[in-house]
């Protein structure tokens, strides 16, 4: 059975959904790579949706995806940042 997908732009009323999503799929996904103390020490940091990310209407993923320097508000010209945040 194939998967269905539903796209659509994120809101202010999803970012609890997201952070959701964030803790859900990195907890799994970094266990591979990182021990339990790194990871219980940065997924507090990097499972909290930008708000103002969200609010651009440019959120094309989950993750790290910013025109925005992350912290700074510095628009980067001509590129999208990708971050991890720990």
């Amino acid at each position: 059975m194939a998967a269905e997908f539903k796209l659509q732009v994120a809101a202010d009323i999803d970012e609890a959904a997201i952070n959701q999503c964030l803790e859900a799929s990195y907890a799994k996904l970094m266990v591979s790579s990182y021990d339990d103390r790194i990871i219980a020490n940065a997924l507090p940091h990097i499972t909290s949706a930008n708000p103002r990310l969200i609010a651009s209407g440019r959120t094309v993923g989950c993750g790290g995806w910013s025109l925005e320097r992350p912290g700074s508000g510095e628009i980067v010209s001509g590129a999208s940042v990708t971050f991890a945040t720990l």
